[in-house]
């Protein structure tokens, strides 16, 4: 039993120590784009939509919003 604990304990430390490394990298790194799984969900989590009268324009590294006229053809 002690050495399922043991092990169980080492296994939550180690996740840990990850999770807390990912979030440290993505935060040092916020002046570029992230792409790894935790950087996309906070993205993905925190990103609101456009506000009326305004279309979201999206490109392979970045999403943002403009204008509705200037979406326009003419």
């Amino acid at each position: 039993m002690r050495r399922v604990l043991g092990g169980l304990r080492w296994l939550l430390v180690t996740m840990g120590i990850v999770l807390l490394t990912s979030i440290t990298i993505d935060a040092t790194t916020s002046h570029t784009i992230s792409q790894s799984a935790l950087g996309i969900l906070a993205r993905t989590v925190t990103q609101t939509t456009c506000p009326t009268g305004m279309v979201e324009h999206t490109t392979a590294d970045r999403r943002f919003c403009i204008d509705v006229y200037e979406v326009s053809p003419s």
